[in-house]
């Protein structure tokens, strides 16, 4: 329902159907108005491409999801709540202006301070033409309560649609009487980001972070969402450093009657699950089916359930790519044109035009001049399940995608 409801404002003046479309940029929020882009022709072409089950408009990653029938990882599902819109533009948006944090998590892909490169002043006053009829509002970050700029425009629902439902992903380590007020005066839905059971994993996976003081946030952000009748979920990355405690965390939150919401991460490659060998992976499946945590056949427990299949549909996807890979390179020791081929075709439908897939391919080239730096690039995209990392790399500047490529020659276990 993403690209009939609503639209996504990124820190730089972007709009995109969604956050996981990156890649079809439908205008400047800086240059057009709201309904200039939301009639525009650029979401016009993405409206029919879905209504034609091509899917080639940038919707690549729920694309592949849906053929994988990994239902639970679609995108998309989370914009099934919306209704389309009757009034001639969104009744829900997104918004990232900033990724200001207090965390340094493992598994994060941003590589320098995104603060916002707008101005704050002229996109209030861009959104206030709309707030009045949105029926819904996104936030994220960084950590939103800790973006000054929010607040500001949370004051703008507050006195022009209080009824307008904010959603915001937070990592619970803010919790002060600013945070606390602002929630009194608006309806939140809250996301809360936990990626460990143990105080050790826990806080060995979101740096900087306690663990007990999220548990007891979580609590008081849980206790908000029932006395307001507001959503409230918990998000889990399935991570290399963290798998071995998704019995316990499923458990937890089975007895809290917590949903739980899958990440799958692709990127950085020391954190990703599908960057290990067949053997590691079976490894993992194997443990993970014999620990299955206790479900129940109702609420939110039973969701969860449907989540558990799908990490384990997950994993043995990334097995049997895993063995695939492991046949290919046993016959294939060195880069050749026709691997570089081979690459250029599976990037090529993720690419607007001809001349974004040929920059992107001499970025790679010009990367590094040593062989086997490059064969490690070309084989790991080859394999990768790259759709969501292309999409970052596509928004980030040179230096970025360096670290980026760094990343992956220094951990891509098959280099």
């Amino acid at each position: 329902m993403a690209p009939y409801s609503s639209l996504y404002f990124d820190y730089k003046g972007n709009v995109f159907p969604c956050f996981a479309n990156k890649h079809l940029c439908l205008g400047k929020y800086s240059s057009q108005s709201i309904t200039e882009i939301w009639n525009g022709d650029s979401i016009n072409n993405l409206r029919k491409s879905i209504e034609n089950n091509t899917f080639n408009q940038g919707c690549h990653l729920c694309k592949n999801k849906l053929l994988q029938r990994n239902f639970s990882q679609v995108y998309a599902r989370r914009y099934d709540y919306l209704s389309p819109s009757k009034q001639g533009f969104p009744t829900s948006i997104e918004v990232q202006l900033s990724n200001q944090c207090n965390l340094n998590c493992i598994m994060c892909v941003v590589t320098a301070d995104h603060s916002s490169k707008i101005n704050i002043s002229a996109f209030r006053t861009y959104i206030k033409e709309i707030i009045p009829y949105l029926k819904n509002a996104s936030f994220s970050g960084g950590e939103p309560f800790l973006i000054k700029e929010y607040f500001d425009i949370w004051e703008d629902f507050y006195n022009l649609n209080k009824d307008c439902r904010i959603s915001v992903n937070t990592n619970a380590t803010v919790l002060n009487e600013k945070v606390k007020d602002i929630l009194d005066k608006l309806k939140f839905n809250i996301s809360v980001s936990i990626d460990g059971f143990s105080k050790e994993t826990f806080e060995g996976i979101r740096i900087h972070s306690n663990r007990d003081v999220v548990y007891d946030n979580l609590q008081f952000f849980k206790n908000y969402t029932l006395r307001n009748n507001t959503f409230f979920n918990v998000k889990i990355c399935a991570l290399k450093q963290n798998i071995h405690e998704f019995p316990e965390l499923f458990n937890y939150f089975n007895q809290e009657n917590i949903s739980i919401i899958l990440n799958e991460v692709v990127y950085p490659l020391n954190t990703a699950l599908w960057n290990n060998h067949s053997s590691k992976i079976k490894e993992i499946i194997g443990f993970l089916e014999q620990k299955t945590p206790a479900f129940k056949s109702s609420g939110n427990s039973f969701s969860n359930s449907v989540v558990w299949k799908e990490l384990l549909k997950m994993l043995l996807n990334y097995y049997n790519d895993a063995l695939k890979f492991e046949a290919f390179i046993q016959k294939n020791k060195s880069l050749t044109d026709e691997i570089k081929e081979k690459v250029y075709k599976k990037l090529r439908p993720v690419f607007a035009n001809q001349n974004e897939l040929n920059s992107f391919i001499t970025i790679i080239d010009n990367y590094s001049q040593n062989e086997k730096e490059l064969k490690i690039l070309y084989f790991f995209f080859l394999i990768a399940p790259f759709d969501r990392m292309i999409g970052e790399i596509e928004v980030r500047d040179e230096q970025e995608v360096k670290k980026i490529f760094d990343n992956i020659i220094k951990h891509f276990e098959w280099s």
